[in-house]
């Protein structure tokens, strides 16, 4: 029997849904439990702790996609899965202590670096990539979901004819030009309905929509510049501060006012937090120096490797110490970092 692994038509879009859904659910229950003072739902003895309660969740996602057909059945498990992931992280801290602390400060890493490595997955999957002849018969055959579903749309009856047409004259097997013909035939005897926005489509689009009718080269160059004075002058002067001191330590908790500096641990995290920091914000000088002296693409390129190390590593350090109120900053680094990508390809024409 022969095992070919093909990638499945927008699958990207279910990457990323599954992290939406888990997000949603560590957010959702971290304001519930801080809302309600860390409550212990229990009865008698027993305290099932949410994290199992992930558990089930992603067992029933798996269950439900085996046991039933269809894309729409594939986004549910999704859903159900990514809530599962959610609960089932979040209480990753419990696991990770002696005394199953709940709200144990380095959990947050952890959680943050699943979502990350996601993140990358997503990165890559959505990628365009020039579709193989097996991935073209498989969009084709599920399809044939929509049509018996009645559920078929114009712009996909459109895409399905031109991915057929395109088999037919690429396949080498005469059995594959036979399933294409057969699902063409099908698809040119439907009418196909009104296509409809997803949801998550438009809120994305009206979002670049947005980005793209502000983004201008002044733009551009505020967003950058602001990047490039906030990391250069807060970051680099703070670092070298704390470095020249003879009284570190006090600066440290000065700096970290909210967060009670207690074991080596935390002075370890500190010094890479001030490494990626200080990273950062060399990428971002030189970027701004390129950028000046009007090489802008390599300028462009030092500052979007700078926002990646914000993003990526930066963050996870600021996360351990400010929990989940360093969504704010992140925020702030992930829409320079749109702004950027946005600029690069309305440079490019794309």
């Amino acid at each position: 029997m022969n095992f070919k692994l093909i990638k499945r038509e927008k699958s990207s879009d279910l990457i990323l849904d599954l992290m939406i859904w888990a997000l949603f659910a560590i957010l959702m229950m971290r304001a519930y439990l801080y809302v309600m003072g860390n409550p212990t739902v229990s009865f008698g003895e027993w305290h099932i702790a949410h994290m199992l309660w992930g558990g089930l969740l992603m067992i029933v996602g798996f269950v439900v996609v085996v046991l039933f057909a269809g894309r729409k059945v594939m986004r549910l498990a999704v859903a159900i899965e990514g809530i599962g992931w959610g609960l089932f992280v979040d209480e990753i801290g419990k696991f990770l202590t002696k005394d199953n602390n709940y709200w144990f400060r380095p959990a947050i890493i952890f959680i943050y670096v699943s979502f990350v490595l996601m993140f990358i997955l997503y990165r890559y999957l959505s990628k365009s990539k020039k579709e193989t002849k097996e991935s073209k018969l498989f969009s084709l055959i599920d399809s044939l979901e929509e049509i018996v579903n009645d559920d078929l749309e114009l712009g996909e009856r459109t895409v399905y004819i031109q991915k057929a047409n395109e088999l037919i004259a690429e396949a080498d097997d005469e059995d594959v030009k036979t399933v294409a013909s057969s699902i063409l035939k099908v698809l040119k005897s439907k009418k196909g309905k009104e296509d409809k926005n997803n949801w998550k489509d438009v809120i994305v689009g009206r979002i670049y929509a947005e980005v793209d009718r502000w983004l201008s080269r002044a733009i551009v160059r505020v967003v950058l510049w602001g990047y490039t004075i906030y990391w250069a002058i807060i970051k680099i002067i703070d670092t070298i501060w704390i470095v020249s001191s003879g009284n570190r330590l006090t600066l440290i908790n000065q700096m970290f006012s909210g967060y009670v500096i207690a074991y080596s641990s935390d002075i370890f995290m500190i010094s890479m937090k001030l490494i990626f920091d200080v990273t950062a914000a060399v990428f971002f000088v030189w970027g701004a120096v390129l950028f000046w002296i009007k090489k802008r693409k390599s300028g462009l390129s030092y500052f979007r490797v700078g926002f990646l190390i914000s993003i990526f590593l930066s963050s996870i350090f600021k996360f351990y110490f400010e929990q989940f109120s360093a969504i704010f900053d992140f925020g702030i680094s992930l829409f320079g970092y749109t702004v950027l990508e946005r600029y690069k390809l309305k440079q490019s024409g794309k």
